[in-house]
């Protein structure tokens, strides 16, 4: 998101991006509320000049939410605030990236590969619920191609450029956009003989747009996709160290150990509702830490120290092997070899060329060391055919509409703020006393967890 500070110069311009490796990019110099009032800005940008919705018109209008298969609780619950408080929705649902994936594809079972800009995400799904312990996240994707694909052929002086004003600066957000472009039309996973005397052209528009910038083929276009199965190479970029850092780390109380003020509020008061019987806890932070310790002392170096690299998020792991592993991780061996032959990819770094065989060709020669069971391997785009593999999750997204099932789990303004009932009009109070309000289990968190089709 690009903020223009002085009309009069386009050097004072602040860039910030809002969303980083699928999360909230939230830091001690980017506040949640920033963060929110930039998405909120964005929205309402695209609704009025490019829908033509109006603010006003908004409270018309269904929300449907799609979450990494990973997520922050805080986040989630930010962002349904920000729609329908603030933008004023009627309604909203939420779902999971993968199972959308799976919805979009018309599949009931699928290893859902997910490759997008800054991350990686893989898991099992069947039947529209992911399977425990099969989920793999990585924060690494499209970005890192594009810098690698930069860097090798800056080395190899394969710019040629026609004057110095054209030269390429990657550390201008308007330079990496033209090498992501050349990525995206000149990378290949698997080696041919097909482009090897072709030329590309570039035009750098902002500095010079009259002059051009050409790009022989050579071995960059080659080694530069293929990066995600050769994690030793951005393992050894060095800006990703191997430690633990809760704002990014998948295992720490920001995601699975979370645990809700609100939402851990509700269950402790839920047991004194009468006739609501005895409610066993879940285990809070420090029995969770606990647990998680003794665990660890258990395992022997090489086994804790695989076991941080799986789950760190900045670690790399080659994507056939978290394939695998995803795969190996379902107790059904019916399902496993199902799964094999169902894997559906997703995301925009997908779609270079020759990647669904650079997979497949990788997973056949791995995945019998994980399961020896599984002899096929089959790797699918979207179905039908026209549907780019960035798209699948929000085709996916437009199926919710449709389910009889979804008719009642629509998140409404007025049950989620604690204004009342749908039918009734708003209560007439100040705000103060209404966000006091002692919330009952109609409302708030425990009407989101009775909504959603997915764990909270």
């Amino acid at each position: 998101m690009c903020i223009r500070d002085s009309l009069e110069t386009r050097q004072n311009l602040i860039i910030r991006q809002p969303i980083k490796f699928g999360y909230l990019n939230v830091s001690p110099t980017y506040p949640m509320e920033e963060v929110l009032r930039d998405i909120e800005n964005l929205t309402t940008y695209i609704l009025e000049k490019r829908m033509g919705i109006s603010r006003r018109q908004l409270d018309e209008y269904y929300v449907i939410l799609i979450l990494p298969d990973l997520f922050n609780r805080e986040h989630a619950k930010a962002l349904i605030g920000m729609f329908l408080r603030s933008l004023g929705f009627k309604a909203i649902t939420m779902h999971l990236e993968s199972v959308l994936a799976c919805y979009g594809s018309a599949l009931t079972h699928a290893c859902v590969v997910d490759v997008g800009h800054e991350k990686i995400s893989v898991a099992c799904v069947e039947e529209g619920v992911i399977v425990p312990g099969t989920l793999v996240r990585k924060h690494f994707g499209g970005a890192d191609m594009t810098t690698t694909l930069h860097r090798l052929l800056s080395k190899r002086f394969a710019y040629n450029y026609s004057s110095k004003a054209a030269r390429l600066d990657f550390e201008r957000i308007g330079d990496q956009h033209i090498v992501e472009r050349l990525k995206e039309v000149a990378c290949f996973s698997i080696q041919s003989d097909d482009n090897a005397n072709r030329i590309y052209e570039l035009v750098n528009l902002e500095k010079a747009p009259t002059e051009k910038i050409s790009v022989s083929n050579n071995e960059s276009f080659y080694i530069a996709p293929n990066i995600i199965y050769c994690s030793d190479i951005l393992n050894a970029f060095g800006r990703r160290p191997l430690v633990s850092n809760k704002h990014v780390n998948c295992v720490s109380n920001q995601f699975e150990g979370y645990v809700d003020p609100e939402d851990h509020l509700e269950e402790l008061t839920y047991s004194l509702i009468p006739g609501s019987g005895i409610l066993q806890l879940a285990p809070g932070p420090s029995e969770m830490a606990a647990e998680l310790g003794a665990q660890r002392l258990s395992m022997t170096e090489d086994a804790r120290r695989s076991a941080e690299e799986l789950t760190n998020p900045f670690w790399m792991i080659n994507l056939h092997e978290m394939v695998s592993l995803s795969i190996s991780k379902v107790r059904d061996g019916e399902l496993r070899k199902k799964l094999a032959n169902n894997i559906l990819i997703a995301g925009g770094a997908t779609q270079l060329n020759s990647f669904i065989e650079q997979l497949e060709d990788r997973l056949i020669d791995v995945i019998s060391e994980f399961d020896p069971s599984i002899d096929r391997v089959e790797v699918i785009s979207s179905l039908p055919k026209e549907i780019p593999p960035v798209f699948v999750s929000w085709v996916g997204a437009t199926v919710i509409p449709r389910l009889d099932s979804m008719k009642d789990m629509w998140i409404t303004r007025n049950k989620w703020l604690c204004l009342g009932k749908d039918d009734e009009p708003e209560p007439e109070e100040d705000v103060e006393r209404r966000v006091r309000r002692e919330k009952s289990l109609e409302y708030g968190v425990r009407y989101l967890r009775e909504k959603l089709p997915f764990w909270w």
